[in-house]
């Protein structure tokens, strides 16, 4: 497992996983550094403060990565049925080109948090199961509220234009569980590099794993499989979150999902 962070978090996320999962965990660690820039964009690390973003969080992995390989955030619960569908996935990829990758969605109705905010999500555009487009929106959010003050069935965002996009609650959304050929590595390279050039002295400007893979469907580089393994979704979107989360892990152990002592799951 490759664990990618900044270096302030490291070692407190070292202690979690060893105290959750046992010593033995194998466990790579790769900080996302501001200033790994291709050498003719070098110059733009000194101005830069936050992360450039998760696509270069994999471009972070590339010398730790040999073969297919699966993403996953890490403040996301993706269920064990969806990790499962995902392993398959990766063992299976046809070869290139054009450079094969799967994406595991999820109803768009499931990904929102229990407060209703707004929270950005990929919109996954699919002709059966082959991805066409993964469209990021902002601000995704019930349209608006019923007479009892319940949320509408509907659901609004924004595109990356600002336009007010409709979306319906069982549209796929992507939670930024994918799964790429080795094949893509240099894909996002090249597409780090446009990005760099056109947005890489804006302090707000990030790279995203959706609109990258967007722009490779787009030119035909990538071909993207839309896996039927998203079902049940929870995670930290904002701080308010915690408890609700928390409520969530103490159910999936009443329930006997997980095992009191995780160490068990150990192979």
């Amino acid at each position: 497992m490759v664990v990618v962070t900044r270096p302030e978090l490291r070692s407190r996320l070292a202690d979690h996983l060893g105290d959750q999962l046992g010593p033995d965990l194998p466990v790579t660690w790769v900080l996302q550094d501001v200033t790994d820039l291709p050498q003719e964009h070098g110059h733009l690390a000194a101005a830069r403060e936050k992360p450039w973003g998760t696509a270069h969080a994999i471009l972070a992995c590339r010398r730790q990565l040999d073969g297919a390989f699966g993403i996953a955030n890490a403040d996301d619960w993706y269920g064990p049925e969806a990790l499962r569908a995902l392993a398959t996935a990766l063992a299976r990829l046809p070869a290139p080109p054009p450079c094969p990758g799967v994406l595991v969605g999820y109803p768009m109705g499931a990904t929102l948090p229990p407060d209703g905010s707004g929270v950005s999500r990929g919109l996954v555009q699919t002709r059966g199961d082959e991805v066409q487009r993964v469209v990021e929106l902002r601000e995704v959010a019930p349209a608006g509220v019923e007479e009892d003050g319940s949320p509408t069935p509907e659901l609004s965002g924004r595109d990356p234009r600002g336009r007010i996009v409709s979306v319906s609650r069982s549209d796929r959304a992507s939670m930024n569980l994918w799964g790429f050929g080795i094949c893509a590595l240099p894909l996002l390279e090249q597409g780090f590099s446009r990005f760099l050039t056109r947005y890489g002295t804006e302090p707000g400007a990030e790279f995203a794993l959706s609109t990258a893979v967007d722009g490779l469907l787009e030119d035909g580089s990538m071909t993207l499989r839309l896996l039927p393994g998203g079902r049940r979704w929870f995670g930290v979107t904002h701080p308010g979150d915690v408890d609700w989360v928390r409520e969530r892990l103490r159910a999936l152990h009443a329930d006997g999902t997980y095992p009191d002592d995780l160490t068990a799951l150990r192979p």
